[in-house]
């Protein structure tokens, strides 16, 4: 009975469909938010600790999963985030909050639209260890923060695509001030 898995550990899959849930429904706080127009109502202080990781720059910015899925658990939706590297340790630490009105983008087909208002090449290189559908969800996501913090009210991305070469992600994104 020692080589079970006890009852409470998660598989791996079950793990990553947290974190994707932890990804859509909770975010970073971005530059285009203003906290005190936003209803919110503090939650809890986070902290992760890990060893230093490559793609450290992305995690301090977006968020460390772990710690999205905490905020999710306690019904937060946005984070303030901060980040401290010691020794080669980072620890991931947020401020969760649950907001009422939180700013947002729509994704939207090419199709009858204005026209963009800014093109860009997103990339995302993608950790081995992590599941190939959470590397999209993050790269999507990155594409839509953009879209929020740029103040466009849609979106659209295409040729979403990954190197195995190079391990990293890429898409062309198209933003729009209109719906």
């Amino acid at each position: 009975c020692t080589h079970k898995k006890s009852s409470n550990e998660l598989s791996q899959e079950e793990l990553n469909r947290l974190y994707i849930d932890g990804i859509l429904n909770v975010r970073p706080i971005l530059k285009s938010d203003e906290m005190r127009f936003m209803n919110c109502d503090f939650k809890k202080d986070l902290v992760v600790t890990r060893k230093k990781r490559p793609d450290y720059e992305l995690w301090k910015k977006f968020g460390d999963l772990e710690l999205r899925r905490q905020a999710r658990d306690v019904g937060a939706n946005i984070l303030i985030l901060n980040h401290t590297e010691n020794n080669g340790i980072d620890t991931f630490a947020a401020r969760a909050y649950e907001c009422e009105k939180v700013a947002s983008t729509n994704e939207v087909v090419n199709v009858g639209m204005c026209k963009e208002s800014e093109a860009k090449i997103f990339t995302l290189d993608f950790d081995r260890e992590l599941f190939r559908e959470l590397g999209e969800v993050i790269l999507i996501e990155k594409i839509k923060y953009h879209a929020i913090s740029n103040h466009y009210k849609s979106y659209y991305y295409k040729n979403l695509k990954y190197s195995f070469t190079q391990q990293k992600f890429t898409a062309e994104a198209f933003f729009y001030k209109c719906y």
